[in-house]
């Protein structure tokens, strides 16, 4: 019979309690008592309200399979801890506790997330921990959360240890960073200026060759399996890649070097050849995000860091449509504070971080009732940290101009044909 995650734990403390009355070493007693401290604090999780609650919901309860898989999973965690001396030893158990513990936390924010049937924008003003709250999800060890950070190493490494990565390597790379691998204790290098294992930084740096080359290798596997049925199986990853670049860039082809199965562009008017790393940082953001969404496993919750990095309001609206309608498996949370990324989402929740204290604790807050303030108002109150002057006129007015370097240091000019909103209620916004 399978225990709950409740009589897991309680049978793990108390095997816990039989090894501290057992051991004369005082060393590894104290080992004992930190695991014991942090397993009672997952104890204590889940006995309380949010995760009970979470915990006890049936999978066809959640308005969304993609909570009911992270809940799944977080919930096979629990139940498979054991106790053993080993465990104890090289801090195993200890680490275990700790991402349990971690887990839960983010839990809770997701669950709320699946709570708006609609995808969903966060904002906040500079300061206000919209990237420390990024780099808080990438800390959680669900299968199904993929967080695309802000900063990218968009360089494509034409090298041979890269050429055989699958879809399975790059969403265990995804899943990866630097604060899991240094608490899940791996081994230093000191001539790593990243001061992480090196195999592992260098996957970390190398996620957008490795997210290219699953697309590729996915490709070829595909064709060759079509040649041996003689059939068409339908479009690969990489083919779907290639239909909406093609719709951004028509004169710059990606077509794979069938030789060295390493991706190419070319010039559709030239025919000239070049490498991938030849192409604007936008077209390459495009290419990552692109190649990121459609490898993330079936029903994530997809975390994209400023979504608009590098490319122009043209394109990464567009894009984002796209995606987001192709990926409908997914709930994606944009994390941005770019007004014209914003306003342009169609049927999304609209969250801001009203405070945020560290290094894990956010209230955010739904903008439910916009009382018809424009949404790049809304954006422009939420996103200051300053007190807020309203100016009428156009950007390139006197009036903008004089208040713009009068109060540079002290307060947020925004332009606002203010008298068409008489009665808005901007303090629930300042």
């Amino acid at each position: 019979m399978t225990l709950s995650a409740e009589e897991t734990i309680n049978n793990f403390l108390n095997d816990i309690k039989v090894e501290k009355e057992k051991s004369n070493d005082s060393s590894y007693s104290k080992s004992l008592i930190s695991i014991e401290s942090k397993a009672n604090d997952v104890l204590t999780e889940l006995k309380g309200e949010k995760i009970s609650h979470i915990f006890s919901l049936r999978l066809d309860d959640f308005r969304k399979s993609t909570i009911g898989l992270s809940v799944d999973h977080l919930k096979n965690e629990v139940t498979s801890v054991h106790f053993t001396k080993e465990g104890v030893d090289n801090n195993n158990l200890l680490n275990q506790m700790k991402k349990i513990l971690n887990d839960f936390k983010i839990i809770k924010y997701l669950f709320d997330f699946s709570q708006h049937k609609k995808n969903i924008v966060i904002c906040g003003p500079n300061g206000s921990g919209k990237s420390a709250f990024a780099s808080f999800l990438k800390s959680s060890y669900l299968s199904n959360l993929i967080v695309l950070p802000a900063q990218k190493f968009l360089y494509y490494m034409d090298l041979q240890s890269y050429q055989n990565k699958t879809i399975e390597d790059y969403v265990k790379v995804e899943q990866k960073d630097s604060l899991k691998i240094v608490r899940d204790g791996e081994p230093f290098d000191i001539n790593n200026p990243e001061n992480l294992h090196f195999s592992v930084s260098q996957d970390l740096m190398h996620r957008f060759t490795i997210a290219i080359n699953a697309l590729v290798n996915n490709h070829v596997e595909i064709a060759l399996e079509d040649r041996k049925k003689n059939k068409k199986s339908g479009n690969t990853f990489l083919e779907e890649v290639q239909d909406i670049w093609n719709s951004f860039f028509p004169n710059i082809e990606l077509f794979v070097d069938q030789a060295s199965r390493v991706l190419r562009a070319k010039n559709v008017n030239s025919e000239q050849e070049y490498y991938v790393n030849s192409l604007s940082d936008g077209e390459k953001s495009c290419l990552y995000y692109l190649a990121s969404i459609f490898t993330a496993p079936k029903n994530s919750f997809v975390v994209v860091d400023e979504p608009e990095t590098y490319m122009n309001p043209a394109i990464y609206n567009k894009l984002w449509d796209i995606l987001v309608n192709r990926r409908n498996d997914c709930q994606f949370i944009f994390i941005s504070h770019n007004k014209d990324f914003i306003s342009s989402r169609i049927n999304f929740s609209i969250l801001w971080i009203k405070n945020f204290n560290a290094p894990d604790s956010w209230n955010l807050e739904e903008i439910s009732d916009q009382n018809n303030i424009p949404i790049d108002l809304l954006v422009s109150l939420v996103g200051s940290s300053k007190d807020i002057i309203f100016c009428e006129g156009s950007a390139s007015s006197w009036d903008n101009k004089l208040y713009s370097q009068l109060f540079i240091n002290d307060k947020t000019i925004i332009l606002s044909k203010f008298r068409q909103y008489p009665s808005i209620p901007i303090h629930q916004y300042l």
